[in-house]
């Protein structure tokens, strides 16, 4: 393992698969895995002198992933309810990492489209994707009539699938 996993796979829990680790501009870095992202901050310039900061949260409970670039650099802000730390100092709010305009935003924009991907999408008005309530919505379209039996039973077996 390399000197550099090593260092960050202290917070990260196990049983997870790191896919991205990108290190920030001041003592920070981001870390995704397969289940959740991680930004640890340390030094002065992170706001965190005399401790270490950790930000984790579940991928498909982050609202969105935000970046935005200046003339040099540029930050990724994980967005998520009850969290609006951005404020003007992107490199000291727990959810936000600073990242170098060049080389490093490849790395945090494969991590954003990875995160991206993860993000729980909200339901359509009237969708659920919970089983039991689509059987009782087939089997209110068979009591009316507008399916047959055996198309509420083939509907039923998929979503028990």
């Amino acid at each position: 393992m390399s000197k550099k996993l090593k260092h960050v796979e202290k917070y990260v829990e196990s049983g997870e698969q790191i896919k991205f680790l990108s290190r920030g501009v001041f003592k920070e870095w981001l870390i995704v895995t397969d289940k959740k992202a991680y930004i640890v901050k340390k030094g002065f310039w992170t706001g965190n002198i005399f401790q270490t900061s950790l930000f984790k949260i579940q991928l498909n409970r982050l609202d969105a992933v935000n970046a935005t670039t200046g003339i040099f650099w540029g930050h990724l802000e994980l967005v998520t309810a009850g969290v609006h730390e951005k404020a003007n100092w992107p490199n000291a709010a727990r959810n936000c990492i600073v990242f170098h305009k060049g080389k490093m935003k490849i790395n945090f924009n494969q991590a954003m489209e990875y995160i991206n991907s993860k993000i729980s999408k909200p339901e359509a008005p009237g969708f659920s994707m919970n089983p039991a309530d689509e059987i009782l919505k087939f089997k209110k379209l068979l009591d009316e009539g507008a399916i047959t039996q055996d198309e509420f039973e083939k509907q039923k077996a998929k979503l028990l699938k």
